[in-house]
């Protein structure tokens, strides 16, 4: 599925600190992630460890700007992940990710230290105020100046982005429609983390998008420490990962 099929047993181990010891290489401060060798030699679509964070620069609308993804290098570590705001599965939860570390900034200190970033792939449904909503939905603390969400123009310039250049593969299904909402039967799948399914048995939300989660974490330097692909990490992982970057 979505050209990641193949590399998804691999991908759900990655994040896992400390298996191999010590420090990765010179791009990092984290230890590598579990069987990262494998994930190495995989050739993930998408980086791993240590590799840059691949640049784009993509629409802040609730900005009025433009924000590059390698803009923060030497100023912040940076959080990316792709959502669609009509997700009814993994999306929500790659989201709040995103809050609580920005919570936890915001009571230790370091709010100017992180950039958190989520990209839409659902451009022509997510626009402005769609966002709008959806960030205060979330509880995205606008005010902070630290939270992005990014609209890619158009779906062309969303799959050069997303697919192209961050490796994140998704496709529509057939319950997709440029606008307008879907009736679902959340019955049980608030906060699902499993992989965005076309639903149609054992509880899988429906969905106009098929895709698996993708949540970066990059470090100052602009390189990425962490990189959960498969499945999405808890808030608790994503915060020890922040916190150690900080801390260093």
């Amino acid at each position: 599925m979505l050209r990641l099929t193949g590399a998804g047993t691999l991908a759900a181990t990655t994040g896992c600190l400390g298996a191999l010891g010590g420090g990765g290489n010179e791009n990092t401060v984290l230890s590598p992630p579990e069987n990262y060798e494998l994930l190495r030699d995989a050739e993930l679509p998408y980086p791993v460890y240590g590799e840059p964070l691949p640049e784009a620069t993509i629409e802040a609308p609730l900005r009025d700007t433009e924000v590059s993804t390698r803009e923060f290098v030497g100023e912040r570590h940076v959080l990316l992940t792709f959502i669609f705001t009509r997700c009814v599965g993994v999306c929500p939860g790659l989201t709040a990710n995103l809050v609580q570390v920005q919570a936890e900034a915001a009571e230790r200190g370091y709010t100017d230290d992180v950039a958190l970033l989520a990209v839409t792939f659902d451009p022509v449904y997510d626009t402005e105020e769609v966002l709008r909503e959806y960030a205060d939905n979330m509880g995205i603390n606008r005010d902070a100046g630290n939270f992005y969400l990014l609209r890619p123009d158009g779906e062309k310039r969303s799959r050069e982005v997303v697919e192209e250049t961050f490796g994140h593969g998704y496709e529509k299904t057939e319950l997709y429609e440029p606008t307008g909402e879907l009736e679902h039967n959340h019955g049980g799948n608030e906060g699902n983390r499993s992989g965005g399914g076309t639903g149609g048995g054992n509880g899988e939300p429906q969905q106009p998008f098929a895709h698996q989660p993708l949540f970066l974490v990059a470090n100052s330097e602009g390189y990425v420490e962490r990189s959960y692909g498969n499945s999405a990490p808890t808030p608790n992982t994503v915060i020890e990962d922040v916190n150690e970057l900080v801390d260093a």
